[in-house]
């Protein structure tokens, strides 16, 4: 976590490196365009033309560099020592530039002017070691080309005043120097413990996210718990309504389960719902349809667009993956049956109904309940008419209750 922390800083400081250019580029515009003001009527005009080129030619350069660190923008691993000499030297082209013109000006044994020019440089200093404050180099390469040759021409060609003026550039660049490489090493550190933080945040939210995830998930059985059933199929339902569209809700529940609990034990009980959680939901492929835990024997599929027939069909796709795992069970009670079967109550709600959620499982598990009467491995459907199951073998109506119902027994399990 630490080593990609640092990755983040230094990725961070690349881009800082660049970030303030506009602002380094137009200081240095600013400045230019103020010693050929104030110079105008002193210098010669060959020696401006010259000097105006020079600082051209290294601006060209700097956009040069930006354009390649904008090519290089979305690479994942920057060199910042690389991309931090690179910068520094274009500073040091810079001041360079800077340097040849405030030393001419001061060859002009103009105090007035030298004075000016000396006002004109603590201000360029200032204003670029600020924006700088993210690199050393940087700072030392605007600094020192810049005041140690216009220092050392006042003081030797005895520009009036220059001893003074030196000295007090000197203390003034010395000073400067001291607070901002103290600031600077406190920017690093706060970018490093800013992106640090960040990535904290980060691996938080994750953490959220997946606790959440969790809070869904059944961990006996891996799939959905009752508490996402329950948030899901209201949020379905009401999704139904608003847009008009049917939904299908399949109450799914373990043949003989009590028996095959009391006969096998907990362990073996676990391992057996786990097995057979982990076949509906693989069977469970489209999008929007959950597979979800109802119970400690039940499990409830929710399946928006899907109308009854095609619940029946895609619950009987079911129902034959549960029979061919030849799950052993050999206390059913039913004569000649040794294997786990499952039985499915369905209840659909269509666009013209007004029922609510409470109503719809209700529906399903009363579904569930008269496909319990009927046997084994029975498909129980809810207020359905008329629609038989192309899979199915028999379809028989049970008109000893309303609404009617319809039982579909999709195949043997004999």
């Amino acid at each position: 976590m630490m080593i990609h922390a640092n990755e983040e800083a230094t990725q961070s400081r690349v881009i800082t490196l660049y970030a303030a250019y506009i602002s380094l580029i137009s200081v240095y515009f600013l400045v230019a365009a103020l010693l050929i003001y104030i110079t105008r009527t002193e210098i010669d005009a060959p020696f401006l033309y010259k000097w105006a080129a020079g600082f051209i030619v290294v601006v060209v350069l700097s956009l040069i560099a930006k354009s390649m660190f904008n090519s290089k923008i979305s690479d994942s691993n920057r060199n910042y020592p690389k991309w931090e000499n690179i910068y520094a030297a274009i500073n040091v082209l810079f001041a360079s530039v800077f340097s040849v013109g405030y030393c001419y000006t001061a060859l002009l044994n103009n105090t007035q002017l030298t004075l000016a020019v000396a006002l004109i440089l603590t201000m360029q200093l200032s204003c670029l070691v600020i924006t700088n404050l993210n690199s050393r180099k940087t700072m030392i390469g605007v600094v020192l080309p810049t005041v140690l040759p216009f220092c050392g021409v006042i003081i030797y060609f005895s520009v009036p005043f220059g001893i003074e003026l030196a000295i007090g550039i000197t203390l003034f660049t010395s000073i400067f120097l001291i607070l901002t490489f103290t600031l600077n090493g406190v920017y690093n550190s706060a970018v490093a413990s800013t992106r640090m933080l960040n990535i904290e945040i980060q691996k938080n939210k994750q953490k959220l996210i997946k606790l959440e995830s969790n809070s869904f998930i059944d961990l006996s059985n891996n799939i959905y718990n009752r508490r996402f059933f329950d948030l899901m199929i209201d949020e379905k339902i009401r999704r139904a309504k608003r847009v008009g569209n049917n939904l299908s809700l399949a109450i799914i529940e373990v043949d003989f389960f009590d028996e095959y609990r009391a006969h096998y034990g907990q362990e073996k009980t676990l391992k057996c719902m786990q097995r057979i959680a982990k076949i509906l939901s693989n069977a469970t492929h489209r999008g929007g349809e959950y597979m979800t835990c109802f119970d400690n024997k039940k499990f409830g599929l929710i399946a928006p667009n899907v109308p009854t027939k095609e619940a029946i069909a895609f619950t009987s796709k079911m129902a034959q993956l549960i029979n061919d795992a030849n799950i052993k069970h050999v206390s059913t009670g039913v004569e000649e049956l040794e294997k786990i079967t499952i039985s499915v109550g369905i209840a659909e709600f269509k666009p013209d109904n007004i029922i609510d959620v409470d109503e719809i499982i209700s529906q399903a598990l009363f579904a569930l309940e008269t496909a319990h009467t009927l046997g084994h491995n029975t498909i129980q459907v809810y207020d359905y008419k008329n629609i038989k199951n192309d899979n199915s073998a028999e379809t028989t109506y049970d008109n000893s209750s309303k609404p009617y119902l319809v039982s579909e027994n999709p195949r043997s399990a004999l």
